[in-house]
């Protein structure tokens, strides 16, 4: 019988602490009501106000909302499919438009992985990308991410008079809306 007691003991603590709480909350919430409504409506307005592009009577005014309007680099995405999967190719300059690094996500119905990254440059019609390859593991992943072959890569001779003896390149055809080779189109969406 007082085993019994006991245990009924500790049960009414825990009840009179959890309604303490609650009461507790209760009051912080009544006391505090203002100020929570207030930051509820400031965040309301400040999506209001994030609106990228801001109408004027005249024109249409886009306010760049990254870094404070001072972009570090220019970023441009593209998308591509073929029968394995979806690709996007994502490259990033910051001088030269030109010249830059990239990198090629591949997404399956089973996974979602970077298959490729490196360097880009942008020649008249087509787009070279490259990158240091150790050995051919390597050089066969990189070529089968643009769904080519070995045969495609190909070494620069300024960057092998350079002492870049480890850099292939991939070339490919370029158009500033797509990216293209015999089995894979990359349209560009930004």
């Amino acid at each position: 019988m007082e085993e019994k007691k006991k245990s009924n003991v500790g049960l009414i603590v825990l009840v009179v602490i959890l309604l303490l709480a609650c009461v507790g909350m209760g009051t912080f919430i009544f006391v505090n009501k203002d100020k929570l409504t207030a930051k509820e409506n400031t965040t309301t307005e400040e999506k209001n106000e994030s609106n990228p592009i801001e109408q004027t009577t005249n024109d249409t005014k886009v306010v760049d909302l990254i870094n404070n309007g001072e972009r570090i680099g220019t970023y441009s995405i593209y998308m591509g499919k073929n029968s394995i999967g979806e690709y996007t190719l994502t490259l990033f300059s910051t001088d030269d438009k030109n010249n830059g690094f990239f990198s090629l996500v591949e997404a399956t119905s089973m996974s979602y992985n970077q298959v490729a990254g490196g360097y880009y440059s942008i020649k008249d019609s087509s787009i070279e990308f490259y990158q240091n390859m150790q050995d051919d593991s390597d050089k066969n992943g990189f070529v089968n991410a643009f769904s080519m072959q070995l045969s495609d890569l190909y070494q620069d001779s300024q960057a092998l008079s350079e002492g870049y003896s480890i850099q292939y390149r991939l070339k490919l055809n370029y158009d500033n809306s797509k990216i293209s080779n015999s089995k894979i189109t990359f349209e560009k969406l930004y």
